[in-house]
């Protein structure tokens, strides 16, 4: 996990009212009004010219849900997609293990559906519906759906 190591790396020069926010964020997709309240109050209390640190703790790994696994997880493929947008029943694509893959293409091209996709799957923030196909509609009706191949400390698994 080195980005998330180079995070909490990073974390570690912030005041601990950034920290305590940044763990507050990890914990959750949206602050609550007490959160918020939490937070400025530690703000007065840490910038005022005599102020003390207090029982303040430092922002850890421990602090990010799901990062203490262990595990190595890499997506590596899609397949059977099916009612996802207006792409074929069946499409699949491979990405790539290590690095990077892109999305690239016109307008209208399916690069959107892709990421719906990839939203809903991995858990993301702000998730938006994976739409079926609007002109080929399934009889009878099906969810959208789609396989992914992964690795688990570069074992496959789907």
């Amino acid at each position: 996990m080195p980005l998330l190591d180079e995070i909490i790396g990073w974390a570690g020069g912030l005041r601990p009212w950034q920290q305590e926010a940044l763990r507050r964020i990890f914990a959750r997709a949206e602050l609550t009004q007490d959160d918020i309240e939490t937070i400025l109050r530690m703000v007065r209390e840490q910038e005022r010219e005599d102020a003390t640190t207090g029982g303040a703790r430092p922002f850890t790994l421990d602090d990010v849900p799901g990062a203490g696994s262990g595990a190595t997880v890499r997506l590596v493929g899609v397949s059977g997609l099916d009612q996802v947008n207006g792409f074929p029943s069946g499409r699949a694509f491979d990405l790539a293990p290590e690095g990077m893959t892109i999305f690239f293409g016109h307008n209208g091209a399916g690069k959107s559906g892709y990421a719906r996709v990839f939203k809903n799957a991995c858990n993301a923030r702000h998730r938006v519906e994976v739409l079926p196909d609007a002109f080929g509609a399934a009889t009878p009706a099906r969810l959208p759906s789609a396989d992914f191949a992964i690795l688990v400390d570069g074992t496959p698994e789907t």
